[in-house]
């Protein structure tokens, strides 16, 4: 990867080379020029250099991810002039799902490209959590960094770098908390035993209340059914929703409506959280 590099292709042929690690089959680049010429058609390009660009755009982008992803396994800095690392620059033990991150990043690469053609943002959902090195990668490229990332992870030899010595450092500040902003995303846990001791085993991914939740037994309703015990406990679906809401920092109704969070509140008994379809029993 370097700092800069010639204009982006603006024809089916100068994008049909691909960049990098990633070349199209025949196929990819017939579907694609059809669907460059539908959307030309219907009015979304006055030409088709500007959607052949973005085409373009997109196979640099997940090619510099790639190469950004395969760094924050295996090294502890980047350089951008295309030198060799020297051997101190390299992880003693390398840390990551390189492969699954690998493969992530043209998903969710072609992801953005959807929503820039289109002018509408999706929703997505990756069920390959540990492969979050691909997601942090394109972020740090594309800017779409968070309020506590922003300065620190840029395009720059530096905050790249900063990026890469951060992935799995499980640095702890003073105050006990993550000493650098990249981690693990937030999330609530659930225990089949007291969640004390599951806190103690994910301590170093635990980034606090704030962004961490954990639900397990806490010693009540023994006498109780299954749904009882779970309601006594605080462990039903409808609390592991709420508490999930409260790390990604909504408010529980954005997710429950109110009589199911009433529930979950204890301002009233759980049978807005049962479902006459489902059997508690185990």
């Amino acid at each position: 990867m370097t700092a800069a590099g010639p204009p982006l292709p603006d024809d089916r042929a100068g994008r049909s080379r691909g960049y990098g690690p990633f070349r199209h089959a025949a196929v990819t680049r017939e579907r694609v020029a059809a669907l460059v010429d539908t959307w030309r058609a219907d009015g979304h390009a006055a030409t088709p250099a500007g959607l052949w660009r973005l085409f373009a755009a997109a196979d640099r982008l997940a090619s510099a991810a790639a190469w950004l992803v395969v760094h924050m396994t295996y090294a502890r800095r980047v350089d951008l002039s295309g030198a060799a690392l020297p051997a101190a620059d390299f992880e003693a033990s390398p840390e990551g799902h390189t492969g699954g991150s690998l493969n992530t990043v043209p998903a969710f690469v072609g992801y953005l490209l959807a929503n820039a053609l289109s002018g509408a943002t999706r929703s997505w959902l990756m069920e390959q959590g540990h492969c979050v090195a691909a997601i942090e990668a394109v972020d740090a490229l594309t800017g779409d960094v968070s309020a506590a990332q922003a300065g620190r992870y840029d395009r720059s030899e530096t905050g790249l770098s900063h990026l890469v010595a951060d992935f799995y450092s499980y640095a702890i500040g003073a105050d006990g908390r993550p000493a650098v902003p990249l981690g693990s995303p937030a999330g609530p846990h659930l225990s089949h035993t007291r969640p004390e001791p599951l806190l103690g085993v994910l301590r170093r991914i635990d980034d606090g209340p704030c962004r961490t939740a954990a639900l397990g037994y806490l010693s009540r309703g023994g006498t109780f059914d299954v749904a009882g015990m779970l309601f006594a406990n605080r462990c039903t679906w409808a609390h592991a929703v709420a508490a999930a809401a409260r790390v990604a920092g909504w408010p529980p109704e954005t997710l429950l409506d109110a009589a199911e969070a009433d529930a979950v509140a204890g301002r009233s008994g759980p049978q807005a959280l049962l479902h006459p379809d489902k059997d508690y029993e185990c």
